[in-house]
């Protein structure tokens, strides 16, 4: 843990001769730590290896709402158009099963063949429900892969909230913390700050996964982007290929 002690007032050139308070930083003891110490935050670590993912945005979709499971054909689970036209014309793929939703889109369960040794390669491949991760040897990646892995979670499992006193939220949900531990720490790369909390539904939560109706009556994870300028970073660095997000 980092902490701050007051140090001497020095002039700043280019500033109209303002003075600024200067502050020393000192690793300390969370053990030692006294009411009134200030405590340092990471706000950024723009370190990305050169390193291009296969197709990160597919990537990101699969995680947030595919299946791959260990000898199984990927299965891509969705209803937005421009997810499901960019399967159709880029790979392999063929409609297990398909109907319209209540709001009139058109829900399709998607089999992509020919990518099972590009997700064993990523180190993903088998993975299921609270098993999932992201990608193996994550920070090898360069800052386009990683965003647009990042985007394609969002995507799928994402939305943005507008509170009424006007306050952007952006969110994220999983059954479990697993991925959004992992996803939280790959944030700060892009200077990102987010808050993991677990809300507990009130009433009976109804879903579809994978054509089945799925009955939940604990909970969910959330990763919430909450301060403004992370926010504004968000939009800056993460783009989504779901417009109405």
């Amino acid at each position: 843990m980092l902490w701050s002690t007051p140090g001497k007032t020095k002039r700043v050139p280019g500033k109209r001769k303002e003075n600024e308070r200067m502050k020393s930083w000192l690793w300390h003891k969370a053990e030692l730590c006294k009411v009134g110490d200030q405590v340092g935050v990471i706000d950024e670590v723009p370190y990305f290896g050169d390193k291009k993912m296969w197709e990160p945005r597919l990537v990101g979709w699969l995680i947030g709402d595919g299946s791959y499971g260990n000898n199984k054909t990927p299965i891509l689970s969705n209803c937005d158009e421009y997810i499901n036209n960019y399967i159709f014309e880029n790979f392999n793929a063929k409609v297990e099963k398909s109907y319209l939703t209540k709001d009139n889109k058109l829900y399709c369960e998607t089999r992509i063949k020919g990518i099972c040794k590009n997700l064993r390669e990523l180190g993903i491949y088998g993975q299921t429900r609270g098993n999932k991760t992201l990608p193996i040897n994550i920070d090898d990646y360069d800052f386009e892969s990683l965003s647009e892995l990042i985007g394609g979670l969002y995507d799928t499992d994402g939305y943005i909230r507008v509170d009424k006193d006007g306050r952007v939220r952006v969110i994220l949900t999983q059954a479990y913390d697993t991925l959004l531990k992992q996803l939280q720490i790959l944030l700060i790369k892009f200077g990102i700050s987010s808050s993991i909390r677990y809300i507990k539904y009130k009433n009976e939560r109804v879903h579809i996964s994978n054509g089945k109706t799925i009955r939940s009556k604990n909970g969910e994870y959330r990763l919430e982007i909450n301060d403004i300028t992370s926010v504004c970073k968000f939009a800056d660095r993460i783009p989504l290929t779901v417009q109405y997000k």
